[in-house]
Formats: C-alpha cells, structure tokens, sequence
C-alpha cells in the first residue's frame, strides 16, 4: 500500500493522483470520481457515526459520575 503524505490534510485526492495507485489505473477518469465520491460519503457517514457514539459516550460517564457523587 502507498500512502500520500500531505501538509494540508484538507485537501481531496485528485483523479491524477488516485491513477497512480495500482486499483486505480484501469479504471476511467469518471470511474474514479464516483469513487473517489463514494469514499467521501462513507468517510463522512463514519465520522458522524463516531462523533455520535463518543458524545453517547461521554453522556454516560457524566451520568454514572453523578450518581457515584449523590
């Protein structure tokens, strides 16, 4: 697996830089747009999802401390 380093984490993986990846270099320059799409929603679907569990998280240790305290 090759990783791309970047200074700014901010920016997406391009079309050009995504044919350089072996998985990648067949495939057509929309291919991989939908791809590289496709990986942003999930990418965001997994954030939110953890975002959610760790304030749910959080919550509950808020709540267990309050009543070890009363």
């Amino acid at each position: 697996m090759r990783i791309i380093h970047r200074k700014n984490q901010d920016e997406d993986l391009t079309i050009e830089e995504a044919k350089t990846f072996e998985c990648c270099k067949d495939l057509t320059d929309e291919q991989i747009s939908e791809l590289l799409e496709t990986i942003r929603a999930f990418t965001e679907i997994a954030y939110y999802t953890f975002a959610q569990n760790n304030e749910q998280q959080d919550k509950g240790e808020e709540e267990s401390n309050y009543r070890i305290a009363s």
